[in-house]
């Protein structure tokens, strides 16, 4: 039986602003194989998400600690997701191949239980996700730890 893996709390999201990074503090939830992240807590009753990761184009296998050398903040942990190519946008966060473009997802915890939290609920939201639903992408063979 399928099962709805959920997680709430805060997380700080890297982004690509203006071609330069940035960590930006969002609440986010983990809920329905995506990861809607607002604001504050209570724009989640009355808001649309500012930004979702569909978990069905993910193509991370394990979810745990990046190394250092991808990031050097600590409690960051990384999903990488796979989309069709469209336009000629580019970000840091970004690689484009000839039809598909990658995207890393870097996310960090305040502490490392919450990273251990998050990291054990999303590997398990997505070993779910790709057993339930066959559209769903599965990970990558001999992938290295970023995207």
């Amino acid at each position: 039986m399928e099962n709805n893996i959920e997680e709430r709390g805060f997380l700080s999201m890297f982004d690509d602003v203006g071609g330069f990074g940035a960590w930006h503090r969002r609440w986010c939830v983990l809920a329905n194989n995506m990861i809607c992240f607002w604001k504050y807590p209570d724009d989640e009753r009355h808001k649309e998400p500012i930004g979702v990761i569909n978990l069905k184009h993910c193509v991370t296998e394990n979810v745990g600690l990046v190394s250092r050398d991808v990031c050097a903040r600590p409690n960051t942990f990384e999903l990488c997701t796979v989309k069709s190519k469209k336009g000629d946008e580019h970000k840091l966060t970004t690689k484009y191949y000839s039809n598909v473009a990658t995207t890393q997802h870097l996310l960090s915890a305040d502490v490392k239980e919450d990273r251990l939290t998050w990291c054990n609920k999303l590997t398990e939201a997505l070993a779910n996700l790709r057993a339930w639903h066959p559209d769903a992408l599965r990970p990558i063979a001999n992938r290295k730890a970023t995207c």
